[in-house]
């Protein structure tokens, strides 16, 4: 149910400071930083293109909303920090000093913070760039590489070349970071098995820390769902993109990267904690134009406009069109995000909360399931297996929605 700045409920929930556990329950901090020097193809995310300039009319009202969420929060325990968008890395260093000076003024920071910035490689190529990143506190840099090769890279819409990746990633490295990861993505336009195993051998080369590979979506109004209405990029077949995830783990693992979600490949103890944080069902705070909040049975996203977002910190409105979750929602999401990991979703903890045993509820359906080498149980945990993952979204809905 929504509830909106003109109902008398805001005037009692929202007035009220929203606690935020601490420990194990440390809110995730994310920073939506919307600029782009140009929209790649596949991309639905809130960017812009626009001149430098106009980068710190934006940090201005985005060191406001930090403070105004510090004040109402009354300066809550912050675990994780976690730069998006957009992409971060065109702020030069004094922008990116600023904010994270408005976040330790306005927030209690934890003592072992993992701090995440998302980088494009063409953006960051001067190791001085890393080495003033990481004076700062970001300690965790995912470079958006989704590809290693050259054409692929053009069809994408992406800026950068292969060996501006090479030379970003040394250039890291050389500045002292000993945690970072790669985005890939597979299934892209004319994309066969032999090339995503490359993509996954050059990676290699590299040894980062990290690896994500999310498969490709066409998604509304993005330019590659007007090409392929018009037949000018064709998808992989269906088996092809199976053959892709399946045989693209193999190699990963081959290569000492754990799964840990669906998506997500890391060696031990390098998995992303912020993420994992969103996957455990934790408390999450998006500051910035677009970006969606999560606290408590609260669910509210920021004006996916500039001018409307600056509107709203000015007028100290920022999230007060908020959702209210209900206790069903709440637990449904919570199983459906784990059901995403690899350990899967615990059923002693599934009864606790919802009050029934899933293995009853859903006997005939998880039999089947486990008939087809969809799903197993280990440890009193429900999991998918890499072939269920193949078909998650699916078995997920079915489950529990």
């Amino acid at each position: 149910m929504a509830i909106y700045n003109n109902s008398p409920e805001v005037q009692t929930l929202f007035s009220a400071p929203v606690k935020v556990k601490e420990g194990k329950n440390g809110l995730l901090l994310y920073i939506h930083i919307p600029f782009c020097k140009q929209k790649c193809n596949y991309c639905s995310f809130f960017s812009q293109v626009v001149s430098a300039k106009y980068y710190t009319l934006y940090i201005d009202t985005l060191c406001k909303e930090i403070s105004l969420w510090g004040e109402r929060l009354e300066r809550p325990l912050v675990e994780t920090i976690f730069f998006g968008g957009g992409t971060p890395s065109l702020l030069d260093l004094g922008q990116m000093e600023r904010i994270l000076t408005q976040i330790s003024y306005s927030f209690s920071l934890a003592t072992k913070k993992e701090i995440s910035m998302e980088v494009n490689p063409e953006s960051a190529q001067n190791k001085m760039y890393y080495r003033g990143l990481h004076s700062l506190g970001i300690n965790r840099i995912s470079f958006g590489v989704q590809t290693f090769s050259a054409s692929m890279l053009q069809v994408l819409g992406r800026l950068h070349t292969v060996e501006q990746v090479v030379h970003a990633y040394e250039s890291a490295r050389s500045a002292g970071y000993n945690n970072i990861s790669i985005d890939l993505m597979m299934g892209l336009p004319g994309q066969k098995l032999r090339d995503w195993l490359y993509d996954i051998d050059q990676v290699f080369t590299l040894n980062p820390e990290h690896v994500s590979a999310y498969g490709l979506t066409i998604e509304k109004d993005t330019p590659f769902e007007k090409m392929l209405e018009h037949g000018k990029i064709i998808m992989p077949k269906e088996r092809e993109q199976s053959q892709m995830f399946l045989h693209g783990i193999q190699r990963l693992e081959e290569y000492g990267y754990i799964q840990y979600e669906i998506s997500n490949f890391a060696k031990i103890g390098k998995h992303c904690q912020h993420n994992s944080g969103y996957w455990a069902g934790r408390d999450y705070l998006g500051l910035g134009a677009s970006a969606v909040s999560t606290i408590g049975k609260r669910r509210f996203r920021a004006p996916s406009d500039i001018g409307a977002y600056a509107t709203a910190v000015e007028n100290n409105t920022i999230g007060e069109n908020f959702e209210i979750l209900t206790k069903e929602a709440q637990d449904k999401e919570w199983a459906m995000l784990h059901m995403r990991t690899v350990k899967g979703l615990s059923l002693l903890e599934y009864e606790k909360r919802m009050g029934k045993k899933l293995l009853e509820e859903k006997d005939k359906f998880i039999q089947g399931l486990y008939g087809k080498n969809f799903i197993r149980v280990i440890n009193k945990h429900l999991c998918l297996t890499k072939k269920g993952m193949l078909v998650s979204n699916s078995i997920i809905e079915s489950l529990f929605f």
